[in-house]
């Protein structure tokens, strides 16, 4: 504790890639925050709106407005519901989606709100 932290050298990763020879000490009391996301996601987590026709996906959360918030979870989009894409508009959207033995209709811009888990 007591040597030198200039004597110390070591690799330390940043965004860009890896940044040779940086001084441990700085390493040390780089400020995290900076380094990580505020949520990690996992490789299989994505928006509604990205889930191909024809696959399924659970509803792991709605990030909207509260106005948009409410209005999707009482169409029944609430955490743990399966979604399933069944058709699309000639353009791509809207798209038609299955979910509780209903079929609801949602424009991307919406579904954009709702992340899922493709697992």
């Amino acid at each position: 504790m007591g040597s030198d932290p200039k004597a110390c050298e070591a690799r330390v990763a940043d965004p860009s890639g890896l940044r040779e020879n940086e001084n441990c000490f700085q390493a040390a009391h780089a400020p995290l925050s900076k380094e990580w996301p505020a949520t990690v996601k996992t490789s299989s987590e994505t928006t509604l709106d990205q889930v191909p026709l024809g696959e399924s996906a659970a509803v792991t959360a709605v990030r909207a407005s509260p106005e948009m918030e409410q209005r999707l979870e009482d169409l029944g989009l609430v955490p743990g519901t399966r979604v399933t894409v069944r058709r699309r508009a000639p353009l791509g959207d809207p798209r038609v989606y299955e979910l509780r033995g209903s079929q609801l209709c949602l424009r991307d811009s919406e579904a954009r709100a709702v992340r899922v888990s493709r697992g």
